[in-house]
């Protein structure tokens, strides 16, 4: 920040800015009338990343984008049997990686192979939509 504005009133207006975004976020899954990407969803560009949100609520985001991979790689990969070989072998693999890995390619391994490729804001939205829905 410039040494000339208030600290405490740029949080304000961050916060104001984030409490938008969130209204907006709730608005559009509760209507169901949203069919873009993740990034649109929470407003942000393309060229976006989160590393500026991180102390304004950048976690709350992260938990967002985790929830809807996770719910992606669960439909895709998991529900139909969680228990099956073929996809406790490529589970297995990423979590031996442990947090050193920090890789979209380890997560897309857990994926059918026609379901790979997709960048982090591209993450598909239906299956999170779905699990929100039931919720």
């Amino acid at each position: 920040f410039a040494p000339d504005e208030d600290p405490a009133l740029m949080a304000e207006g961050v916060k104001g800015q984030i409490q938008e975004a969130l209204s907006i976020f709730d608005n559009d899954i509760d209507t169901g009338s949203f069919s873009g990407s993740f990034t649109e969803l929470l407003g942000l560009s393309k060229g976006a990343n989160f590393d500026h949100l991180v102390h304004y609520g950048g976690s709350y985001y992260c938990y967002l984008f985790n929830r809807a991979l996770s719910a992606h790689v669960w439909q895709k990969s998991f529900q139909e049997d969680p228990f099956a070989p073929s996809v406790g072998e490529p589970l297995r693999n990423m979590l031996q990686g442990g947090s050193v890995v920090q890789s979209m390619d380890v997560i897309q391994a857990l994926l059918p192979p026609n379901e790979r490729g997709f960048r982090p804001e591209e993450v598909p939205l239906d299956a999170f939509i779905n699990m929100i829905s039931v919720e």
